[in-house]
């Protein structure tokens, strides 16, 4: 069972799946952060987020008890890579956030010389 099923059933199921046996699958930080991507349901997960030491069976209630039954689905934001910080990161042996400074230092012409000769090395 994994977190999801928990926020699938309190938000539209509200079966109520918690249980002793799969208490250690509740993670409360992802069902806060999952809560926080839905507009109706920010307030609830702040709360939580403040309330972080309460029993996850007090937590998982609350969520069951506060939420309106309604299908909820967003994808979760994911990390932009940018390969060209890559590359100039590898190839000048520079933190992400120098590396973020030496792209804007540097011109197209460099930073795709750069790109190719770490491309070459792999």
């Amino acid at each position: 069972m994994s977190p999801f099923d928990f926020v699938k059933d309190l938000s539209f199921n509200k079966c109520n799946i918690f249980t002793s046996e799969n208490e250690d699958a509740y993670i409360p930080i992802i069902i806060n952060r999952a809560y926080g991507y839905y507009s109706d349901c920010v307030l609830h997960a702040n709360q939580m987020n403040m309330a972080h030491h309460l029993d996850k069976q007090l937590q998982h209630d609350f969520f069951l008890h506060g939420l309106r039954k309604r299908k909820r689905y967003t994808p979760w934001h994911k990390k932009v890579v940018n390969h060209e910080l890559e590359c100039i990161s590898l190839y000048y042996k520079l933190s992400n956030r120098k590396a973020k400074e030496a792209l804007k230092l540097l011109s197209r012409e460099q930073i795709l010389t750069i790109v190719e000769r770490v491309e070459r090395k792999e």
